[in-house]
């Protein structure tokens, strides 16, 4: 069992102890960076990214810089 799953088990199995707040399924984890992280990158690169390298779980920031920019 992954990391994902055994702390998503434990949070339910003890509803008491532990907090589960599933970033994954969480529409307001993507939309804070698409309406904050991605505004901050452009805003502090001078508008002048080109390349863009992220993580699997920040995909939601370079997705700001292509749709406000227009580089699609």
């Amino acid at each position: 069992m992954g990391a994902f799953l055994t702390a998503r088990a434990e949070a339910e199995a003890h509803p008491e102890k532990y907090f589960f707040p599933n970033q994954y399924n969480n529409d307001a984890n993507w939309k804070a960076h698409f309406n904050s992280t991605g505004i901050e990158i452009w805003e502090q690169t001078g508008h002048r990214v080109t390349h863009f390298i992220t993580g699997q779980n920040a995909g939601w920031i370079p997705e700001y810089i292509i749709v406000y920019t227009g580089m699609a």
